[in-house]
């Protein structure tokens, strides 16, 4: 005779938004260990490059798994050097990854989508060997930033502020604070999370920035001040809000000479 005994079984929201979290920290803890891996075979590596085999060979026997390693490095550093290849400009790392969900083999494809953290390892590796170079935040080939820095672009490329919305920071800096000298805007934006850090990293910055924005016709320059471009209908003013013009005559003799 069957049992007839009731049976339940309870299960609440938070019980799968629990068990979902759990599963998060152990991916996010994988990566970690995966990379802590990395980091150490590279060592490794090093050591097996420079020390003598005597040295070796009880404290480092083979590694069976180094042609496995190898082979997983080599699908890394192909995808890596395709992206540079057909790239005319620097690239951010999201650039990278984008480029070979898209375009990378499948091996690439699987690796960048199951540890998006063996790109970086990548990417560290071909600097340290000279087969990739980075200039603010974004990489190059070789030949493309000998290319860009033979014409004078790199500066501008490399701090391009199309992905990172700096352009509209400097512009509301200007709304807010009206016409302003250079110094009074970097001293404004030394505070900002985004601009700050590059502009501590690379004084130049600022002032590349502040010339582009007047090339693209979104700041004027007048004198030693910068300003929107007036509004039509919108009176013009007169003076300067930062101080008098002694003293930004004295500000601007420190200026680079394209900003004179």
């Amino acid at each position: 005779m069957p049992d007839s005994s009731p049976w339940s079984f309870s299960l609440t929201r938070e019980d799968v938004l629990a068990r979902r979290e759990r599963r998060g920290e152990i991916l996010a803890q994988i990566e970690r260990l995966q990379t802590q891996i990395q980091d150490i075979d590279r060592w490794l590596e090093a050591v097996a490059l420079i020390a003598p085999d005597d040295f070796l060979a009880d404290v480092l026997p083979p590694n069976p798994s180094s042609k496995e390693n190898a082979d997983r490095a080599s699908v890394w550093r192909q995808a890596v050097e395709d992206a540079l290849g057909v790239a005319e400009r620097g690239m951010l790392p999201r650039d990278l990854a984008a480029y070979i969900r898209d375009h990378g083999s499948v091996e690439a494809r699987e690796k960048i989508n199951r540890n998006p953290n063996g790109l970086y390892n990548m990417l560290a590796r071909m600097l340290d060997e000279g087969l990739a170079a980075k200039v603010g935040d974004k990489f190059y080939s070789p030949a493309l930033l000998s290319k860009l820095t033979e014409s004078g672009e790199i500066n501008e490329d490399a701090y391009s502020d199309s992905a990172t919305g700096t352009k509209a920071i400097f512009i509301k800096a200007f709304e807010h604070h009206g016409m302003m000298s250079p110094k009074s805007l970097m001293e404004i934006l030394r505070s900002d999370p985004e601009v700050g850090p590059k502009l501590k990293a690379n004084p130049q910055y600022g002032y590349s920035t502040l010339a582009r924005l007047v090339r693209q016709g979104l700041l004027i320059k007048e004198g030693s001040i910068y300003k929107l471009p007036l509004k039509e209908n919108e009176p013009s003013s007169v003076g300067s809000l930062d101080g008098s013009d002694a003293e930004l005559e004295e500000e601007e003799s420190g200026l680079p000479a394209f900003l004179r």
